[in-house]
């Protein structure tokens, strides 16, 4: 009697940390898995900085990095102070699980307050259904009838990326 008291009792316990390990896993911050980290700056003349930031790619999947690319100053609340264009990266593709570079040219950043990086990434959909609905929506709605409706076809030359999403970089301070 004492052994089935102690077992149902269990069962649920159980349950509800596996539940909520399932959800950690699940629900986990997806931002870390892409990373800014700053490099290095170098002054180039009265006001004028070189940037260089290093992203890395911690998934499985494949990314596009691209504008908009901001510096951002903290005052309060971060605020965009520089647009870097044009931001040159070793590649712009970011392959699973690795890194590229992004260098550029800075004028009058502020000095001595919280700076960061911000740009845009797209992860390419792959796979047989990842980028089946944004395939349809181009050829039904977009009229590029050369995107392949077949989920599973490997021919297509077509790369497909998801809508973009922010990346936040570490917090800097130049001095």
């Amino acid at each position: 009697m004492g052994f089935e008291m102690r077992t149902k009792g269990a069962v649920p316990t159980v349950a509800v940390v596996l539940a909520v390990v399932i959800s950690a896993i699940v629900l986990r911050n997806r931002s870390s898995d892409l990373r800014i980290e700053h490099v290095k700056s170098l002054r180039a003349g009265e006001g004028v900085t070189i940037e260089t930031f290093c992203v890395t790619n911690r998934t499985r999947s494949e990314y596009f990095l691209g504008s908009p690319v901001f510096v951002e100053v903290r005052n309060g609340s971060w605020k965009p102070c520089f647009k870097v264009e044009p931001a040159s990266f070793t590649d712009p593709n970011l392959m699973p699980t690795s890194a590229v570079y992004c260098t550029f040219w800075a004028t009058n950043l502020p000095i001595g307050v919280p700076l960061r990086l911000t740009l845009a990434s797209q992860r390419r959909l792959t796979g047989a259904l990842a980028g089946f609905s944004a395939r349809y929506k181009s050829h039904v709605l977009d009229g590029q009838k050369a995107l392949s409706l077949n989920p599973w076809d490997k021919n297509s030359q077509v790369l497909v990326y998801k809508k973009p999403s922010e990346i936040v970089g570490e917090t800097l301070i130049e001095r």
